[in-house]
């Protein structure tokens, strides 16, 4: 059966998206004296009395880099609106930070320290989005103006470099402030990797200069895209949230988003309207098609829009003979090009030494067995991972359990990178409920 169960016409009702992260869901628990942080530190040690926040309580140290300082005045404003007037509240934290560097990469380092004792605060990490963790634990533990303890030592880091977060906007439009918000809920959760399904079966969802037709024939249910500089502004706005956008323009199959291109001689097979079986729409991309030698310029032109050091080509549930050699082209044009590659289940038999399996298939096809097998991988199996359309299993709460790294050898345990929720719009008209609860905003 499909992994994706999209509606092949995309005629379904349109959605209001705007209210999909609404407020407040992930709340702190009420009892002062709980110390709450959310992901679970690698360790922590509290003891003490409680310590109040100062209304004006302010961070330090912040000089030198405009993400940290805008991070800093973020988490002040939260910290404030709980905070006391207590002659003895905690009137300030001290950050230092190996280095200012701005980059962001799937090999950045999150990890930091956060230290209360004798009335001061420390936070210290490798780079300004480790100390951006920091700030988030302190606002956890302080989230309604007091801190549970007055001396409290954190030491932390990620488990796994990939800790995402789907959206489809291949079939919904997602606005850009819903978008941002969805950032928003991710960098408060810890979350790093905002994957966007960004083309699939009912329209290709960023401009495109060197083809402009894919967007200017939306209209409809379908409507609604992103400029060039709204890419550059979402991809501004994760990374002064410490999220990174990779993304995902599915090819060849799930293609029926490049018929508008067909004036250039790009075919498809099993074109919705004309097959019975329009869910397999794929693109003709045999060598020596229009495809092959037009779809990788797009390809390419995506990736260094979004300037993503992972591409994710998609690959999944094609159909028509030729795409698989298409893939592997595709694959080494784009490592070429400077990109490392990543795709779903199906593109294992042409995938590169460095390509990322996006595994959503079980069996021997699972993270868990890739990564042994030596091969990185992001578990996205449907029984933890999926929400939206009819797939939202009652397994789903799998999605807190481990993904079973204990599993993988030892010398192979990098391979598994991390794991990936995937919120599917295909029919999400019929399960507008969903829409309102997966990731809530404070």
């Amino acid at each position: 059966s499909s992994h994706h169960f999209q509606d092949p016409t995309c005629l379904r009702a349109k959605v209001d998206m705007k209210f999909a992260w609404s407020a407040v869901s992930l709340a702190v628990p009420a009892q002062a004296t709980d110390a709450w942080i959310w992901p679970l530190p690698q360790s922590m040690s509290a003891q003490g009395s409680e310590l109040p926040m100062a209304k004006q309580f302010k961070f330090s140290g912040t000089a030198g880099s405009d993400i940290l300082s805008s991070a800093a005045a973020r988490y002040e404003g939260y910290i404030s609106a709980n905070a006391t007037s207590d002659a003895n509240a905690l009137q300030s934290c001290s950050i230092s930070v190996g280095g200012v560097s701005e980059g962001l990469a799937a090999n950045t380092s999150y990890k930091y320290s956060l230290k209360l004792s004798g009335g001061g605060c420390d936070i210290s990490a490798d780079t300004v989005f480790g100390a951006m963790y920091g700030m988030e634990s302190l606002f956890q533990l302080a989230a309604n103006g007091t801190l549970p303890n007055s001396d409290i030592v954190i030491e932390d880091f990620p488990d796994f470099v990939h800790r995402g977060v789907m959206i489809d906007t291949g079939r919904r439009f997602w606005p850009v402030p819903l978008v941002n918000n969805v950032i928003d809920v991710m960098s408060f959760n810890k979350l790093n990797v905002l994957h966007l399904h960004a083309s699939d079966m009912c329209r290709f969802a960023v401009e495109s200069k060197l083809f402009p037709e894919l967007t200017k024939s939306l209209g409809g249910v379908k409507a609604g895209h992103y400029t060039q500089e709204d890419v550059v502004d979402l991809v501004a706005y994760g990374r002064d949230h410490g999220v990174r956008i990779v993304p995902e323009f599915d090819m060849p199959g799930h293609a029926a988003s490049f018929i508008p291109m067909e004036p250039r001689g790009v075919e498809v097979c099993n074109k919705p309207g004309e097959s019975g079986t329009p869910n397999w729409c794929t693109l003709k991309a045999g060598n020596g098609t229009a495809a092959w030698e037009l779809v990788p310029e797009l390809a390419l032109e995506m990736a260094q829009l979004f300037g993503s050091e992972i591409y994710h080509i998609g690959g999944d549930e094609t159909r028509c003979a030729g795409s698989g050699s298409f893939e592997g082209m595709l694959l080494e044009k784009l490592a070429e090009a400077g990109f490392r590659t990543m795709g779903w289940s199906e593109i294992q038999g042409t995938m590169r030494n460095d390509t990322i399996i996006h595994a959503w298939k079980g069996g021997s096809s699972n993270a868990t067995s890739l990564a042994a097998q030596g091969i990185a991988s992001v578990d996205s199996n449907p029984s933890r991972f999926y929400r939206g359309s009819g797939k939202s299993m009652s397994t789903v709460t799998k999605a807190w359990s481990d993904l079973d790294r204990a599993s993988v050898p030892a010398e192979h345990q990098h391979f598994l990178q991390g794991g990936e929720f995937a919120f599917w719009t295909d029919r999400s008209e019929e399960h507008t409920s969903e829409l309102q609860s997966p990731l809530q905003s404070r």
